[in-house]
């Protein structure tokens, strides 16, 4: 690479030419409890995931409950309130 020059990623990081909102793609969106276990969209956000959890954690018992206390556990801890309210919010025009 010649003196001064960047590598290619960083520009698309700095000065993306498309940017794809993918807040919005159902496959992406909601939680599902299902015998396999929990199932989260990636555009799930946190604060819908803790309500999951707590609905969740009422109608479980045994090690199963346990699980989920450790995940709600987790999941209070790892984020503040505007980041968990932040994965799935649609982009403005």
């Amino acid at each position: 690479m010649p003196a001064g020059r960047r590598p290619t990623t960083d520009r698309f990081a700095e000065d993306p030419h498309v940017l794809i909102d993918v807040s919005q793609v159902p496959d992406l969106l909601g939680i599902a409890a299902r015998d396999d276990g929990l199932h989260v969209g990636a555009a799930a956000t946190y604060s819908e995931l803790l309500d999951e959890l707590e609905r969740l954690r009422a109608a479980t018992s045994g090690a199963r409950r346990a699980g989920l206390e450790a995940l709600h556990y987790m999941v209070r801890h790892t984020a503040g309130t505007i980041v968990r309210n932040a994965a799935a919010s649609p982009a403005t025009p």
